[in-house]
């Protein structure tokens, strides 16, 4: 009976995480210096990305977290700029994504996301400090968990077009189609309601948050949105884009998201500075 309802949990998820190994154009191509690198996870999975070093004077670190259905190799330009902006960026592959080894599961990803993190801090070039999530898709959904665990080590969370719920998205997408809500009505029932975004939202207490999503989402429906912010405790920001897809304002109007998220990049980073400022204050008054 375990090994059933084991299979049934992997098989359900699959459609969360659909592997592409397919490489495409790398940093490389446009003059951006990165460097390829491998690191493992705590149980000794291998996986792949490319980390980024910034230009100029260092502000800070990133660390990206991709979507479903792709791999870093076409993602990495959803990050990659913010380095010219003075920001170490990390971008990676879950595990089954890519050059990243071993199978894709919704566990295992989260356990990347954290070593991922981990590496990130690791580098000399960040030294521990703190650093930005910037999760789009499913990764704000593992985002959100990842912060939630390891808050200490983030000064600021972006969510761009995250669902709230893998069993309400999952609804959302059975009922889209008249064949799939004959055939597959009972598929939403079947997930669990371990890792859920809005859960884990509702228990990040003094991070920054910026919420990003296309009130034309046909993928993540707009309302999973204001979901995730009613649930998100201060400090928060809700930016509902009117007649916008899924992640389309980045090919829509690049310019004006580039914008929006490196003013939180930056306020995030300044709020970290003032709490740093803050704490060694106090600790000299004791």
């Amino acid at each position: 009976m375990l090994s059933i309802v084991s299979l049934l949990n992997l098989c359900c998820y699959r459609p969360f995480f659909s592997p592409d190994r397919e490489l495409r154009p790398t940093p490389d191509v446009t003059n951006i210096e990165f460097d390829d690198v491998f690191f493992r996870t705590a149980n000794g999975q291998k996986l792949h990305g490319y980390f980024i070093p910034a230009v100029g004077d260092v502000r800070g670190a990133v660390l990206h977290l991709h979507g479903n259905a792709a791999n870093v190799s076409g993602q990495w330009p959803f990050s990659a700029w913010l380095a010219l902006k003075g920001y170490h960026i990390l971008t990676f592959d879950y595990r089954g994504f890519g050059r990243s080894g071993g199978r894709v599961s919704r566990a295992g990803a989260i356990e990347d996301a954290e070593a991922a993190m981990a590496y990130l801090r690791d580098r000399p070039e960040v030294n521990g400090a703190p650093v930005v999530v910037f999760g789009q898709s499913i990764g704000g959904a593992i985002a959100t968990v990842l912060v939630e665990r390891h808050e200490d080590a983030v000064c600021g969370l972006i969510m761009d077009a995250a669902f709230s719920s893998y069993r309400r998205v999952a609804a959302h997408h059975v009922r889209r189609s008249v064949l799939l809500t004959i055939l597959g009505w009972w598929y939403p029932a079947l997930l669990d309601d371990a890792f859920e975004p809005v859960v884990a939202m509702r228990n990040i207490e003094n991070t920054p948050k910026l919420i990003i999503h296309g009130d034309a989402d046909e993928v993540v429906p707009v309302e999973m949105a204001h979901e995730l912010y009613t649930a998100a405790q201060e400090p928060k920001e809700l930016w509902i884009i009117p007649g916008e897809a899924h992640c389309s304002i980045w090919n829509e109007d690049g310019a004006t998201a580039r914008a929006r998220v490196l003013a939180f990049v930056e306020s995030c980073y300044s709020n970290q500075t003032r709490r740093d400022v803050d704490e060694v204050a106090f600790d000299s008054i004791r």
